[in-house]
């Protein structure tokens, strides 16, 4: 019996708008642990946080935040296939807040497997 060592994807956000950004959620659907939340990113800062997914089959992850235009809980997908598999385990997701849509809504761009 082949037992994997669960692999924590590390998931950097990147802030390149002109402002301070609040309460950036990275998450995936059905995780009951306490989502990981960055109070505030400066412009120009970049920080990480590692994922632990103890469920067997594949989840999404997500970067969530509040709209302020919309008044709404913003959820964006930025990668597709999380799951405990070794071989379908993530490595290093860089995530770049590139723009901001007159809507409110964020554009990113998504490096998977950064180094």
């Amino acid at each position: 019996m082949f037992i994997g060592m669960q692999t924590l994807p590390v998931v950097y956000v990147e802030n390149n708008l002109q402002k301070t950004l609040e309460n950036i959620t990275i998450t995936f659907n059905g995780n009951k642990e306490k989502e990981p939340t960055f109070k505030s990113i400066k412009s120009g800062e970049r920080v990480f946080t590692g994922l632990y997914n103890k469920f067997d089959e594949i989840r999404a992850i997500y970067l969530k935040y509040y709209n302020d235009k919309l008044a709404i809980m913003e959820k964006q997908q930025i990668y597709k296939a999380f799951n405990t598999n070794i071989l379908g385990a993530v490595g290093t997701i860089l995530v770049e807040i590139i723009g901001q849509q007159k809507d409110g809504r964020l554009e990113l761009k998504i490096t998977e497997n950064f180094s």
